[in-house]
C-alpha cells in the first residue's frame, strides 16, 4: 500500500481514515455504537436473495451543505468516482467493475450496474454475490456530484472554497500544522448542530495535548494514554471508553528459514504454542496498559463485528485463547528439539515494532509491554530482541519486504472495520499474493483451506451460513497459530463536564475509531451554561492506530448568552480538538489495502 497521505490533502479519493472525512460527508448507511448498522443518507434499503442486487432509497429532502440536493445522482457519481480514481478504494466496488485503459484506476463501472430509477433510489446490479458490500458501498461517503463533476482527484487536491459535505461540520479554514476549522452545516439533515464549530488543534505528542486539556484551552481529547487516564479524572474532567474494531497481535514469520536463511523457530506450531502459554498476556496487560483498558483477544474477529446484527466470533475458543502454563511451555520446546543449554537458553528470536508504540497505548506502555513479554519468554529459555522502527522501516520490513522475512515477531494492528471479511482475508489468507511482497498477512501462513473459505464467506449472503464460515476460520487459526492475538484495544477519551451529548461507541463503517467525533455524535454535543457541570452520554469500548497520537478540545465563545434550558448559545460556541498529528497518519495506516490484495475482490 502506498503512504498515508497529509491530513491537509481534503481529497476523499486519497484520504484512509481522518477525523474531517467522518464529519464532512457521510455515507448511507452507519453504525450505532455497537456496530448495528442504521440509516444515514438512506432510509432504507433492500438486497435480492441471491446477493447480486442492491437497492438503496434516500430520505427525501436531502440537502448539501450549500442547500443544493442531494440524490441518487450524487450516489451514482461518488462510485463512478472512485472506481475511476481512487487506487486506494476502487477495489471495494469490483463486482460492479470491468477493466478499462481510458481511467487511472484502469476500471470503470459496467454499464448499467448503477441505476437511479429516481431521485431517491439508487440500484446496484453486482456480477457475482459479494457479502460485504453493504457496508462497502453502504458505508462509503458520498461526495457531491455539482461540486466536483470533472475534477481530477489524481492530480489535484480540493480546495476550501469548494468544499461542500452532508455531515454535521463542514471544513472552513487550514492552518498547516496549526489548526483545520470546520463550520456547522445548516442543513444536516437531523438538524443544525447544537455548536457552532468544531476546530482541530494539532500538537506533536499526547502530553502537549494533556496540557491543554488540564489547562483549559481543550475541552476534549481523544486517545487519552492508558495509564493517564486516573490523573485526568482525580483533575475533575470526564474520562470514559469507547470501543472501536482494532485488534492487536503477534505475527509469526512460519516460513522455514529467516531472510538470513537461517532456521527459523517460529516455523514450528510447537514453538508458537510454547511461546502463548509462556506469555502471561492478562497480567502482562495490567502491568502495562492498566486494568480495564483492553480487552484480553482470543481470535481474529473483534467482539463488536457484527454481519446482520450477529457476532461473528467462535465462542467455542478458550479465554484466553492459551492459558498461562510456561511449565508446559517449556516440555513443547524440549520436545520440538529446543533443549535448554547449561545457561537456560533454547534460541534467540528478534521482533519488531513500530516506534512510539501500538495504538493509543503509546510509546511508555507498548515499551512495557514489550519488555514483559521478553521477561516471560526469557523465563523459558528463549532470549527476544526487540527493535523498534520507524513507520517507513517498518512498513518496509513488515510488509514490502519479500518473504522470507528478516524477523520471526512482528508486533501488529489491524482496524477490522468494515466487515468481517477484514480479518479473515488480510490477516489469514493469502490470497491474490496476500502473503507476499506488499500483502498483509506478513508471517506468509499460506492455508489452503483458510483460503477456501473466505471465498466461500465473502460469496455467502445468508447471516447464518455466513458467520458460521467465520467461526471455522477462527478455529483454524486458533489451532494453527499463525498469529498470536494479544488484546482489543479500549480507547481512553476525555473532556470538560461543561459539555455532555458525546456518543461513545463505534463510528461509521469506514471510520470506526471516531465513535464520539462521527457526524451524529458532534451534531449532538453542547455546552452547558455558565457553572454548570454535567455528564455525557456514556458507551464502552476499544480504539486502536498504529502510533501514538492524541486529540483533545477547547471552547472559546464570542457571547455569554444561553438559551431558556441553560444551553450556551450554539452560534457562540467551538468545539475545538487537540489532535496529535501521529495518530492520525497512525490511524490511517492500521488498516492496509495493499495493491497486491486488491485483486481478490473480481
Amino acid at each position: 500500500m502506498t503512504s498515508s497521505p497529509a491530513l491537509t490533502d481534503l481529497n476523499p479519493m486519497k484520504m484512509l481514515i481522518t477525523y474531517w472525512m467522518s464529519e464532512t460527508y457521510l455515507p448511507m448507511v452507519g453504525w450505532t455504537s455497537t456496530g448495528a448498522l442504521s440509516p444515514l443518507l438512506a432510509q432504507s434499503w433492500t438486497i435480492a436473495p441471491n446477493g447480486t442486487e442492491y437497492t438503496f432509497y434516500l430520505r427525501p429532502d436531502l440537502k448539501w451543505s450549500d442547500g443544493q440536493p442531494l440524490t441518487s445522482a450524487d450516489i451514482k457519481f461518488t462510485i463512478d468516482d472512485y472506481v475511476n480514481q481512487s487506487s486506494l478504494w476502487y477495489y471495494l466496488f469490483s463486482p460492479l467493475e470491468v477493466a478499462s485503459n481510458s481511467t487511472y484506476t484502469g476500471q470503470i463501472v459496467a454499464p448499467g450496474a448503477i441505476e437511479t430509477p429516481n431521485s431517491t433510489t439508487v440500484v446496484f446490479h453486482l456480477s457475482a454475490p459479494f457479502a460485504p458490500f453493504i457496508t462497502y458501498v453502504g458505508g462509503q461517503d458520498i461526495i457531491p456530484q455539482h461540486a466536483y463533476q470533472g475534477f481530477n482527484f489524481t492530480s489535484s487536491n480540493p480546495s476550501l472554497s469548494t468544499m461542500v459535505g452532508s455531515g454535521a461540520f463542514i471544513p472552513n479554514s487550514y492552518n498547516p500544522g496549526s489548526e483545520l476549522t470546520m463550520v456547522a452545516n445548516p442543513h444536516y439533515f437531523a438538524g443544525a448542530p447544537q455548536l457552532g464549530q468544531v476546530v482541530f488543534n494539532f500538537y506533536q505528542d499526547s502530553t502537549s495535548a494533556e496540557i491543554a486539556l488540564e489547562s483549559g484551552q481543550a475541552d476534549y481529547m481523544q486517545n487519552v494514554p492508558p495509564t493517564d487516564a486516573s490523573s485526568l479524572l482525580a483533575k475533575g474532567l470526564v474520562v470514559n471508553n469507547e470501543e472501536d474494531q482494532s485488534n492487536i497481535y503477534l505475527v509469526f514469520n512460519v516460513l522455514s528459514t529467516t531472510a538470513s536463511g537461517a532456521s527459523n523457530p517460529t516455523s514450528n506450531l510447537a514453538v508458537r504454542q510454547a511461546i502463548a502459554m509462556a506469555l502471561d498476556s492478562g497480567n502482562i496487560l495490567n502491568a502495562s496498559l492498566g486494568t480495564g483498558h483492553y480487552l484480553v483477544a482470543n481470535q481474529i474477529e473483534v467482539p463488536n463485528m457484527l454481519y446482520n446484527g450477529v457476532s461473528t466470533q467462535n465462542a467455542s475458543i478458550p479465554d484466553p485463547a492459551y492459558a498461562y502454563n510456561p511449565t508446559a511451555a517449556e516440555q513443547l520446546l524440549t520436545q520440538a528439539g529446543y533443549p535448554a543449554a547449561s545457561n537456560g537458553t533454547r534460541f534467540q528470536l528478534s521482533m519488531v515494532a513500530p516506534t512510539g508504540g501500538i495504538g493509543a497505548a503509546g510509546t511508555g506502555p507498548t515499551t512495557e509491554m514489550l519488555q514483559l513479554i521478553q521477561s516471560r519468554l526469557a523465563a523459558v529459555g528463549i532470549n527476544l530482541h526487540f527493535s523498534t522502527l520507524d513507520t517507513t522501516d517498518f512498513d518496509n520490513a513488515v510488509y514490502s519486504a519479500a518473504p522470507p522475512k528478516a524477523w520471526n515477531i512482528a508486533l501488529s494492528i489491524i482496524s477490522e472495520s468494515p466487515d468481517p471479511d477484514v480479518p479473515a482475508f488480510y490477516m489469514v489468507s493469502s490470497l491474490a499474493g496476500n502473503a507476499g511482497a506488499g500483502g498483509f498477512n506478513s508471517g506468509g501462513f499460506n492455508s489452503s483451506q483458510v483460503n477456501q473459505l473466505v471465498t466461500q464467506e465473502e460469496n455467502t449472503v445468508g447471516t447464518a451460513a455466513r458467520v458460521a464460515i467465520f467461526q471455522q476460520i477462527d478455529s483454524i487459526v486458533y489451532q494453527q497459530l499463525p498469529l498470536l492475538e494479544l488484546y482489543y484495544q479500549i480507547e481512553v477519551v476525555a473532556w470538560s463536564p461543561q459539555f455532555q451529548g458525546f456518543q461513545l461507541g463505534l463510528g461509521n463503517p469506514e471510520h470506526d475509531y471516531w465513535g464520539a467525533l462521527k457526524a451524529q455524535s458532534l451534531a449532538a454535543i453542547f455546552q452547558t451554561g455558565s457553572g454548570s457541570t454535567t455528564s455525557a452520554t456514556t458507551g464502552s469500548s476499544s480504539g486502536a492506530g498504529s502510533t501514538s497520537a492524541t486529540t483533545a478540545a477547547s471552547t472559546t465563545s464570542s457571547s455569554s448568552s444561553s438559551t431558556s434550558i441553560g444551553l450556551a448559545s450554539a452560534a457562540a460556541v467551538t468545539l475545538v480538538m487537540a489532535a496529535v498529528l501521529a495518530l492520525v497518519a497512525a490511524r490511517a495506516g492500521s488498516l492496509r489495502r495493499s495493491p497486491a490484495a486488491a485483486g481478490h475482490r473480481g
